[in-house]
């Protein structure tokens, strides 16, 4: 699971692959913080390679996603794509 959406580096490499890195909840106090690694392409990062970079978002309050309703429809990671899905940043990212 994954998001496709092209982004230009300052180095003038594109990169479409986003895939979350890691998903950190505390239910008690509904924060979330989510981290994503951008790379070149699917295949660097199943070849291994590092991403060209990440990006960090979190969570709370209103804006978490995470209630014990959302997660009895879906599990956490596909809760955060969808949500990543919605930020402008991530406007046109379709499912990798």
């Amino acid at each position: 699971m994954a998001l496709s959406l092209s982004k230009e580096q300052p180095s003038g490499l594109v990169c479409s692959y986003w895939r979350l890195l890691s998903v950190k909840l505390d239910a008690a106090s509904q924060r979330a913080e989510v981290c994503l690694g951008l790379y070149k392409d699917k295949e660097a990062r199943q070849a291994g390679k590092e991403p060209a970079t990440w990006a960090h978002y979190e969570w709370s309050g209103d804006d978490y996603p995470f209630t014990v309703a959302a997660m009895d429809e879906a599990n956490p990671v596909a809760l955060a794509y969808a949500k990543l899905k919605a930020l402008p940043e991530f406007e046109g990212a379709v499912d990798a």
